[in-house]
């Protein structure tokens, strides 16, 4: 059984590809049988032609058949042409695959607007927290001159303008959040120098300093130590301190904040 089972199998696909070839090669010896049918009855039937026939040369019955044979080989040759012509994909199998290459690029391209987005989306979320951390520094500012004059004081020391200081300190955040760290720390070296009692522009020297240089150590704790000094000391109030870093949210940088803060809280 095994044998016989064998012998049924189905063909490769290679045997398959050259099997229309076969029905042509044996309608071309057909057709040659039914030329040398009709040929011998025409000769059968007119004497006179079998007698012209044999007093013909030799060398023209062969170039006779010589023609009828490079004739037929001519259509054989054809037919196969056709039939390898017709394994290949059509043409409208080719523009289908070119429409779905160029709709791949397409989904590129789109897949490419979208981180585009994205960022976007990013870079606006961040804005919104700055607004939000500018408009928290107002209302702290505010409740400070409340307090300041229910108490008969002055907000902030007469040799230290609110609107000048504030603003350089804000233009160094935002060199900060920017990632402009060599710039944010010549800003607040400078304002140390302008406004040391300000435990904000300690803080953000510190930060800054750490940051440009990749130093956490030496002058970045002496600065720090200085923040925490003067957080202890009142100058700012704590609300104003609590909206100047609100913008430092990166958590390795951030616990730096943290720790050093508790410690101006003891």
């Amino acid at each position: 059984m095994v044998g016989p089972l064998k012998n049924r199998e189905t063909c490769p696909a290679a045997c398959k590809t050259q099997t229309p070839a076969i029905p042509m090669i044996v309608g071309v010896c057909a057709l040659l049988a039914i030329v040398a049918a009709s040929t011998t009855h025409s000769l059968a039937e007119n004497p006179a032609a079998t007698d012209r026939s044999a007093a013909a040369s030799p060398a023209d019955s062969v170039n006779t058949l010589k023609t009828e044979i490079e004739r037929l080989s001519t259509r054989l040759k054809k037919l196969q042409e056709r039939v390898e012509t017709s394994s290949n994909p059509p043409s409208e199998l080719n523009a289908i695959r070119t429409k779905m290459n160029e709709l791949a690029q397409s989904t590129a391209a789109l897949a490419l607007l979208t981180k585009k987005v994205e960022s976007l989306d990013a870079r606006v979320a961040a804005t919104d927290k700055q607004v939000a951390s500018f408009r928290e520094q107002v209302v702290a500012v505010k409740e400070q001159r409340k307090r300041a004059a229910d108490s008969g004081q002055t907000a902030f020391p007469t040799h230290h303008p609110e609107t000048p200081s504030d603003g350089d300190i804000t233009t160094g955040i935002n060199a900060f959040k920017a990632s402009r760290y060599k710039e944010a720390s010549d800003l607040f070296r400078a304002l140390t120098v302008s406004r040391p009692d300000d435990a904000r522009v300690w803080y953000y020297a510190a930060l800054s300093h750490a940051l440009a240089t990749n130093q956490w150590k030496d002058e970045t704790i002496r600065l720090f130590n200085k923040a925490v000094e003067r957080e202890k000391a009142g100058t700012p109030a704590k609300a104003l301190i609590d909206a100047s870093l609100a913008s430092v949210t990166e958590p390795s940088v951030k616990k730096w904040v943290d720790y050093f803060r508790r410690a101006a809280q003891r």
